[in-house]
This record gives C-alpha cells, sequence and structure tokens, in this order.
C-alpha cells in the first residue's frame, strides 16, 4: 500500500482569472443583448433546429460564403432572432464594442482586422453543464515553478547557464542558446534531481477544481500596458475571467516515495506552499510597484491583506495562475533572460518584463483607475 496525504483545498480568486483552453466563442454561437447587458451563449444546433424553413435557407446561404463580411451578416442574423441560452456578464466597453461591430459596413476596408479584434477567448469550463472550472494541471504548474525558483534562491543559483559554458557577450545569441539546449529544463532537473517518474512532482496530483455555489465570469478587455507608466503598443484581447470572489474546491494528493523508484529529492505538502507563497509574495510586492506608476491599486494585494493576511504560511497561501500572469511568474529567479521586442524589430534581454497586461471595462480606457492586475488568487487548506 502506498502511503499518501490528502487535503481538500479551496482557491479563493482575487482578481479575474482566464484560464486558456484554446476556444473562444464563435460567432454562430453567441450575440450580446443590448438590453439585458449579457453575453447570450447558445447551442448551435439546437438553435438551428429551431430555425423555420425561411430563416434556415437564409442561414445556410450567409455560411457557404466563407467571407470576413459573411460572419458580419451571421452577427445581423442572430442578433434579429435573439435565441435563449447562458447568460455572461459582460463589460460596459464590450456591448459598445458589440453596437460597432453591427454597424460596420461590408465595404469597410479594415473589416478584416475588426472582426478578427473582436474575438472572445473562453475559460476553462466543463462541457457537460458549462461551468467554469480550473484544471488541477494549471495549478500544479503554478506550485512547481514557484517551488523550484524558491529552492534555486534558496541554493543561489544564478545564470544556472555559465554552468553549461553559455556567456556569449550577444544576448541575442545566449537567448537562443539557452533555448536549443533546453537550460531551463536542465536547471529544473538539476533541482529536483530527476526525471519523468523520478521527479518529485510525479506524487503530487491536484484534481480538477469546480466551484463553490454560482461561479460567474464576466468579459473583460486586457490591455498591456509598460511598468514606466507608458502606453505598451501590444493588442488588447477580450476575455472571459473568473470573477474575483468565486471559490473553487479540489482534492490535493501527495504520495510517499516507494523505496527503490528512484526519487531523491522529496518533500511536504507544507513545504511545497510555504515556498509557493514565498516566491508569490515577491511577485506581487514587485507588481504592486509596479502598477503603482501606473496610479493603479493593486487590487489583488489589498484584497489578499484583507481576507488572509493573519492566516498566511498556515493554511492560506497566494498564488498565480492563468493567461497574462506575468513572465516573472513562470520563470526562474536570477535566471532569467526574458526576450523584449521594442518595435522596429529592436529586441532586448533582460531579467524582467517591461509591460504587463491589466483587465479593463474598455479596450482603450481613458484613465487607470479600473485596472486590475490578472491571475491572482490564494489556496486555502481547509482538511
Amino acid at each position: 500500500m502506498i502511503d499518501m496525504i490528502t487535503k481538500k483545498f479551496r482557491l479563493h480568486i482575487l482578481t479575474p482569472v482566464n484560464i486558456g483552453c484554446d476556444e473562444v466563442y464563435e460567432p454562430t454561437s453567441f450575440y450580446i443583448d443590448n438590453d439585458k447587458k449579457k453575453l447570450i451563449s447558445f447551442e448551435p444546433q439546437e438553435f438551428v433546429k429551431n430555425l423555420n424553413e425561411q430563416d434556415k435557407r437564409k442561414l445556410i446561404q450567409i455560411c457557404s460564403k466563407g467571407t470576413i463580411p459573411s460572419i458580419l451578416e451571421l452577427y445581423h442574423f442572430i442578433n434579429r432572432l435573439k435565441p435563449s441560452g447562458r447568460e455572461v456578464e459582460v463589460s460596459s466597453g464590450l456591448i459598445k464594442h458589440y453596437q460597432q461591430i453591427l454597424a460596420l459596413s461590408i465595404r469597410d476596408r479594415n473589416l478584416n482586422n475588426k472582426i478578427n479584434q473582436f474575438t472572445i477567448y473562453r475559460t476553462a469550463y466543463n462541457s457537460y453543464n458549462m461551468m467554469p472550472i480550473i484544471p488541477g494541471s494549471s495549478l500544479k504548474g503554478a506550485l512547481r515553478t514557484a517551488y523550484i525558483s524558491s529552492t534555486a534562491k534558496e541554493q543561489e543559483i544564478v545564470n544556472y547557464w555559465e554552468r553549461h559554458g553559455l556567456n556569449p557577450r550577444n544576448k541575442g545569441v545566449l537567448y537562443n542558446r539557452i533555448k536549443k539546449d533546453s537550460i531551463a529544463k536542465k536547471l529544473e532537473q538539476d533541482i529536483l534531481k530527476g526525471t519523468f517518474s523520478k521527479d518529485p512532482f510525479s506524487l503530487f496530483k491536484i484534481s480538477d477544481l469546480t466551484p463553490v455555489g454560482d461561479a460567474a465570469t464576466k468579459i473583460l478587455y486586457a490591455i498591456n500596458r509598460k511598468k514606466d507608466g507608458r502606453n505598451a503598443s501590444g493588442p488588447y484581447q477580450i476575455l472571459e475571467t473568473l470573477k474575483e470572489g468565486t471559490v473553487f474546491e479540489g482534492i490535493v494528493n501527495l504520495s510517499v516515495p516507494v523505496k527503490g523508484r528512484g526519487i531523491r529529492h522529496t518533500f511536504t505538502l507544507e513545504e511545497l506552499l510555504i515556498k509557493a507563497h514565498g516566491y508569490f509574495a515577491r511577485r506581487l510586492k514587485e507588481e504592486i510597484e509596479s502598477v503603482r506608476n501606473l496610479d493603479v491599486k493593486h487590487k489583488g494585494g489589498i484584497r489578499a491583506n484583507s481576507l488572509f493576511k493573519e492566516r498566511f504560511k498556515k493554511d492560506a497561501f497566494l498564488i498565480r495562475i492563468g493567461r497574462h500572469s506575468g513572465a516573472e511568474s513562470v520563470t526562474i529567479e536570477g535566471n532569467r533572460l526574458i526576450l523584449i521586442r521594442r518595435g522596429n524589430k529592436d529586441k532586448d534581454y533582460l531579467d524582467h518584463a517591461t509591460t504587463l497586461y491589466l483587465a479593463s471595462e474598455e479596450p482603450r480606457p481613458k484613465n487607470a483607475n479600473s485596472l486590475i492586475p490578472l491571475g491572482w488568487a490564494v489556496v486555502e487548506v481547509v482538511g
């Protein structure tokens, strides 16, 4: 029998989170109701089944074109019929944006770009009941990176590539060699003393997290800003996000390694969570300083302290997950070389990112007051 520690835990969403699932809201499956101020997501097959013969012929005619202008026709067709479906909260800016899309002319020279920029990225969900979920792999990946980074910091491992004879003056050459030689993976293997079945994280399992009660989502814009306060040139994205205050629940298992399996590095669940908390607390402190330059109050940090400050490193631990969590949150301290694109094909390579994404009600907000950093949450061990 394998000895195993099993704990139930909860994940509290502090700021908007989008867990990428490689899916978008397709033009054939939604419209935005201007009166309800909601996106209505419906099942296309049910929609088609309930159409009268005239509308079916019209829909077939539109879909057979397969052009960008036909997508605009499809938006108008569905908006006219307004089928019922699941309602999703949307930002005020998206309601205006949708009306602007409907007002476009098929002769608009920028029609392709404007339609493509209206892509709405979904967050991960259960295809059976359509409720949002947090895949266990997303949480495990964040904890793994945090643990390895904190361990590297403790062991004072910096510029690990130098141990492999990589130290050219040209940072571009160094960056490419690091990728080609899989230096980051070698650093992980060095710290964890093994790969695959000998990797201690093979003993660590996390179930997919499901909502506790209602799990509301909201569609927002993710906009890019330079940390020094200037606007960045990166385009906005439209993301379905888990709303702050939403709670998810799951199970974590940590097995004791069997003798002879060859696992040389082990950790307890408490060690893992404390190291992860320390790592993300450092990232949070850095980001609070960055958004201060933008005149943004870090609502994630404020919410974390108001709800969990006295419980941190006891039964509550900071974490960051999902899309646009920042390059610093997915790389190893002291061993970062991040590609920075400066426009006009100019590049630089630094140990930190120079921009960050923030959630916004509008695609081009006039001030920074309402901007919110993405991805912050707290893991709570509940039993």
